[in-house]
């Protein structure tokens, strides 16, 4: 077995010549593979205590590898105030973890509209990965509080996007799966703007739903709970359907053939799977049942 590189040059090249061998045959870009594992390294410190809830593409991620990845991360905070959660996570960039890394907050600017969620509050970091003077990577953190969960934070430790000698995998709090899929059925329902009368352009949420339809399994009723509260968090009328923008088709097939698990799902087939996944918890034809992954249909239990 190789040693673990010494310094932050050589730090830098085994990463990247890790994250090229593993991303051989995978479809996967060595450059997201090597970001991923940077953000592995941050989530470590973060995660040293439970003030922080994982959120976005990143905690997708962490339940499936094959999931589309992320250019920044979402974390949401058990505090009250956006300032205090700033210092909080400023606080865990200076933790140590079992590597090299230091992390530093380089920037930030006030979250605009907050996804339409009038009793969320939100910052947006710049971030930056250091090895010793060598900066490694930068990235954001989209950084939250108010934001509801219907369910207990699920602990999940994902698999590294390669090996690194001495470094083990940290273990997340992830969104709750229900309250992540109401969270983007509602981004979808949402309307942006001043005068509120703009689509959401995100065919990455389209992306995720598939992820979720096709990979975890579904209890109706919490479904339908966190709907309902997702709901009425944004000020939402209920709706019995989905209904995608088409004008999401060519984003949604760039986003898609970078995501394993979308392998061989168009924008049409995409929809209606979602929908077939989605429509009979808003319609209430399903109040009870099991979301089965695997067969991509509702079961009873």
């Amino acid at each position: 077995m190789s040693l673990a590189p010494r310094t932050p040059v050589a730090w830098r090249r085994s990463i990247g010549d890790r994250a090229r061998n593993a991303a051989q045959g995978t479809g996967r870009r060595p450059g997201d593979l090597q970001r991923q594992f940077v953000y592995s390294r941050f989530l470590a410190r973060v995660f040293q205590d439970e003030t922080w809830v994982l959120k976005g593409g990143v905690a997708v991620l962490a339940r499936v590898i094959d999931a589309r990845h992320s250019k920044d991360i979402d974390l949401l905070a058990a505090l009250t105030d956006i300032d205090d959660a700033v210092l909080s996570l400023r606080a865990a960039c200076g933790r140590k973890a079992d590597d090299p890394f230091t992390f530093q907050i380089t920037g930030r600017t006030p979250t605009r509209d907050n996804d339409g969620q009038p009793a969320v509050n939100g910052a947006e970091l710049r971030m930056e990965a250091l090895i010793g003077p060598t900066s490694i990577e930068r990235f954001r953190v989209d950084l939250v509080v108010g934001s509801t969960m219907t369910a207990e934070p699920e602990k999940i430790t994902p698999p590294m996007p390669f090996e690194m000698e001495g470094i083990r995998t940290p273990t997340y709090r992830v969104y709750p799966a229900v309250d992540h899929v109401a969270d983007k059925l509602c981004a979808t329902e949402s309307r942006y703007g001043i005068d509120r009368d703009r689509r959401s352009s995100r065919a990455r949420d389209l992306v995720d739903l598939v992820v979720f339809a096709r990979t975890q399994e579904f209890d109706a009723g919490a479904l339908w709970n966190a709907v309902e509260v997702e709901r009425s968090m944004r000020n939402l009328p209920a709706a019995p359907t989905l209904d995608v923008p088409s004008s999401w088709a060519p984003q949604y097939a760039q986003e898609a053939r970078s995501t394993p698990v979308c392998s061989g799902m168009d924008f049409d087939a995409a929809v209606t799977l979602t929908r077939s996944f989605l429509d009979p918890v808003l319609s209430g034809v399903r109040r009870s049942g099991r979301w089965d992954p695997t067969a991509c249909t509702w079961a009873r239990y």
